[in-house]
């Protein structure tokens, strides 16, 4: 990940997958960051949203992590829309 990125620093899929290493590494804030990238780039991926998400969770940032699951149900398909609405509700995220 990290040699795709140094290639193509624009490759929106290796910045998310490298925010997810972060993540998986209990790295949240570095893996927002990373996140945060591969959206510049790459804004309509659903996924990136959702990942966002819940690192804000792992952090206790749950405004933040409400915020980023109602735009990853935008962006992801049908399919994935009702694991984030399970989210949603699990969080207690209310209504703009």
């Amino acid at each position: 990940l990290q040699k795709s990125i140094l290639i193509d620093s624009t490759y929106a899929m290796a910045l998310s997958g490298y925010g997810l290493f972060l993540y998986t590494q209990d790295s949240d804030k570095l893996a927002i960051i990373y996140y945060d990238k591969a959206i510049k780039y790459q804004s309509d991926d659903g996924t990136f949203y959702l990942n966002k998400a819940l690192a804000y969770q792992q952090l206790g940032h749950m405004d933040s992590c409400c915020k980023y699951l109602r735009i990853a149900h935008k962006y992801n398909s049908y399919d994935s829309r009702e694991y984030i609405d399970n989210l949603i509700n699990e969080y207690q995220c209310e209504n703009d």
